[in-house]
């Protein structure tokens, strides 16, 4: 349950970091497109370094379903990431 937590913890850091990165607050990252590369770069970062499944990544980044998180992260690059 603590580690858990703590991954949930770790994943809001990074996705809060990356916003705050981008100047942009959480109703303006919402109303980007769900296809944003700068959204599919945090994804892919967010699947790579937190054990985060693709439904709370779809639900947290407002990316659509589990399938597009999927889809728009497959043609990124590791070099591409933010």
């Amino acid at each position: 349950m603590f580690l858990r937590l703590l991954c949930l913890f770790a994943a809001i850091a990074i996705a809060e970091s990356r916003m705050k990165g981008a100047g942009w607050t959480e109703a303006e990252w919402s109303a980007r497109a769900k296809g944003d590369v700068r959204k599919a770069q945090l994804a892919l970062l967010l699947r790579k370094e937190t054990p985060m499944t693709r439904a709370w990544i779809a639900q947290r980044l407002a990316m659509g379903s589990t399938s597009d998180v999927s889809h728009l992260t497959r043609g990124i690059s590791p070099h591409d990431q933010p």
